[in-house]
């Protein structure tokens, strides 16, 4: 049996089929790593809140942060196999070891009342080197010789709230034998708030 249906009742099929779909998969998720400390602090205000680089010159360096209204983002990378210690947290002490939270959220949601941007984090920090080589002759650059590819993206926002909003999962990637504190945390805070 065949059933003739007209072209706008054909689009209106079509956007419904869509929605389906887009509500069954979650198909642009964001991360946020972060240390436990740090991880207990976001869950217990419900809010991420948003960093300024630490140094005005790269700030001159990013025009894009520097026009917004607080100078503040969040940084989100879209790759959750991002590793801290091959990429822009090389530079930190022991941040590799140190973040063992991973925040997940729906990029699709957050980017409806915040805006995002693709950032590159490497583009700034070789501007900024070169800037440093400029003005201090015997300034001997500190690149990181593993760089990879961050695929780093930007809330430009002072903070997000309520997170639980845009939260998928959050999970703890350290030692197995560790975090029991944090997993319960993590729990309470998916499970017990809903």
């Amino acid at each position: 049996m065949k059933i003739l249906i007209t072209e706008s009742q054909y689009h209106t099929l079509n956007e419904k089929l869509k929605d389906i779909n887009s509500s069954q998969v979650n198909v642009s998720p964001l991360y946020h790593f972060t240390d436990e400390l740090s991880a207990i602090e976001i869950m217990n205000t419900d809010t991420l809140e948003g960093s300024r680089p630490p140094d005005d010159d790269i700030l001159d360096l990013d025009p894009t942060l520097k026009n917004t209204k607080h100078h503040r983002m969040i940084s989100f990378t879209r790759n959750f196999n991002w590793k801290p210690g091959s990429t822009i947290g090389q530079g930190k002490l022991g941040i590799e070891k140190k973040q063992t939270v991973v925040f997940e959220l729906d990029r699709d949601k957050v980017r409806t009342k915040y805006r995002l941007v693709p950032y590159n984090y490497w583009n700034t920090e070789d501007k900024w080197y070169e800037k440093r080589a400029k003005e201090e002759p015997d300034f001997v650059p500190n690149r990181n010789p593993n760089r990879g590819d961050e695929y780093e993206e930007r809330a430009l926002t002072e903070k997000i709230y309520p997170l639980s909003n845009y939260i998928v999962d959050i999970k703890y990637i350290g030692p197995e034998f560790q975090g029991v504190d944090i997993k319960r945390r993590i729990y309470k805070y998916l499970y017990g708030r809903r």
